[in-house]
């Protein structure tokens, strides 16, 4: 299963829906500012730890999040492992975001490298 999910991914990365960085671009895109921090784990995940700035988006709050957001800026999505974030930016490309980043490795590699609060 995992390789046809990868498989999936790789096409998407591709066709250019969204693109897939490493924690170090990801750290300095947010230190550059401009930038809107997606977490799409569960909430007690995500109150257990998550990327300063990130903000938490569910199933019950995506449409409410999609309304609001600046959708000319950059948006970085991130999950626990790498992969539902690719999912992820599917929906907000579909939404109208035009400039998406996942996270490799998602927040395990984020804490494995990087501090979080």
């Amino acid at each position: 299963m995992k390789g046809i999910i990868q498989n999936v991914i790789d096409k998407l990365l591709f066709f250019g829906k969204f693109k897939n960085i490493d924690v170090h671009q990801a750290k300095a895109m947010i230190e550059q500012g401009e930038v809107m921090i997606v977490d799409i784990r569960n909430p007690e995940a995500y109150n257990q730890g998550h990327i300063q700035g990130a903000v938490l988006v569910t199933k019950n709050n995506m449409a409410e999040f999609i309304d609001k957001a600046d959708k000319s800026k950059p948006l970085i999505c991130y999950c626990s492992k790498g992969i539902s974030s690719c999912l992820a930016c599917l929906d907000f490309k579909k939404a109208g975001f035009s400039m998406l980043y996942s996270i490799k490795g998602g927040f395990d590699a984020w804490k494995k490298q990087i501090s979080v609060s």
